[in-house]
């Protein structure tokens, strides 16, 4: 059978030359009538040259190899491409459950039927949940264009070890946006920072006084003075590196993913950031490479599915907290604790100022929210602040 192919491959390329010599020779006789007589103008038979023979086959296993690579890299290319829309594809939203009414043409709400703000004329309840838990108001969320993590809550209730059921602490949201890697914009996870409600006067009467030291509220200008610190990545570091430092604002920082990742993808981002300020000499000393040791062992553990709840929580003496809550749990596990307030400080700078920061997103909606804060009085309740 190859011989057979052979020969037709053969005869092809005899013919295709022999065409090339039949009309060589009559573009000569036309030039030049004279030189060329009837006889030599149509040859009986014509010998062909090995080596053109060799040229001609050279040429077409080129031509057929060079089809091949390209072909190729259009499978290739195509198959690369698939992939990146495939894994940027918004997931269909879960369709509600639909709650079957006992009563005949009603309307049913998701909440159940004993939820107080359903039945009127009773006083509502507030129900504290257990130690270390957290309570989410989901009725007062934000939206943050992510079809994985849909919403954020704009309040937090968060349980301290050390308090009664009773007593809690409520934080407000600063501002979120999504964390992406790489030049193809990859999501990885939501990100959200909160203030506690008590020391939002102390976040608002350090910034007022960094701009206006006798003022109690900034005006237009100083507002735009305050704005263009807060964008100043030399400014900004000096300005949360005080807050955060001196201030004693108790922060929050909740983490969704919006990919299945793992602890150590997460905290490799974050030890790089310390690992880049520990040249300075506040950073330089043998206590805090312990406690980023220890900050490394609180995050040797596996896997974050999407969805799942990272908790950063910062104390008033800067002592960070680390909560995870997992898909087979239904509260916060406290995942360990560092006292040094440097570790939360260099976390909290990575998306608050500096250059590169983790979420640019966030952190423009944390100025803006900032912004909020200095234009009204001083020491103004939480809800003017928000209204």
């Amino acid at each position: 059978m190859r011989s057979i192919i052979s020969r037709a491959r053969q005869c092809l390329l005899q013919r295709r030359c022999f065409t090339i010599h039949t009309s060589t020779l009559s573009k000569l006789k036309a030039e030049s009538p004279v030189e060329y007589s009837h006889k030599d103008s149509t040859p009986n038979k014509t010998r062909l040259d090995p080596i053109t023979l060799h040229r001609l086959q050279s040429a077409q296993r080129a031509y057929y190899k060079r089809r091949m690579v390209y072909s190729t890299i259009g499978v290739l290319c195509g198959m690369v491409g698939l992939y990146l829309t495939a894994i940027q594809a918004p997931l269909s939203p879960e369709t509600p459950t639909i709650l079957k009414s006992s009563t005949p043409n009603r309307l049913d709400s998701r909440k159940p039927d004993d939820d107080p703000l359903l039945i009127l004329g009773r006083e509502r309840k507030v129900v504290t949940r257990k130690l270390d838990d957290i309570s989410e108001e989901r009725e007062n969320s934000v939206n943050t264009g992510n079809s994985v993590v849909p919403e954020f809550p704009r309040v937090l209730k968060l349980n301290n070890v050390s308090s009664d059921d009773s007593e809690f602490t409520k934080y407000y949201l600063l501002g979120l946006g999504t964390r992406t890697v790489s030049f193809l914009k990859i999501q990885v996870y939501v990100v959200g920072v909160y203030v506690a409600a008590e020391d939002i006067v102390k976040l608002q009467n350090n910034l007022i006084k960094r701009v206006n030291p006798q003022a109690t509220t900034l005006i237009l200008n100083e507002k735009d003075e305050l704005r263009s610190m807060l964008n100043n990545p030399e400014q900004n570091e000096q300005i949360w590196d005080t807050i955060l430092k001196e201030g004693g604002c108790r922060m929050l920082i909740r983490i969704v993913p919006t990919r299945n990742t793992d602890f150590g993808h997460l905290r490799d981002a974050w030890v790089r950031s310390m690992k880049s300020r520990a040249q300075k000499a506040e950073w330089n000393d043998e206590k805090f490479g312990e406690n980023v040791a220890l900050f490394k062992r609180i995050f040797a553990r596996g896997n974050i599915p999407k969805g799942t709840e990272l908790i950063l929580s910062r104390g008033s003496l800067g002592n960070l907290e680390v909560w995870y809550h997992g898909q087979s749990t239904s509260r916060l596990d406290k995942l360990g604790e560092v006292r040094d307030e440097r570790v939360s400080r260099a976390v909290w700078l990575g998306y608050l100022a500096g250059k590169g920061v983790a979420c640019e997103g966030a952190r423009e909606e944390i100025v803006a929210s900032l912004l909020k804060f200095v234009e009204r009085p001083f020491g103004a309740g939480v809800s003017q602040i928000y209204a």
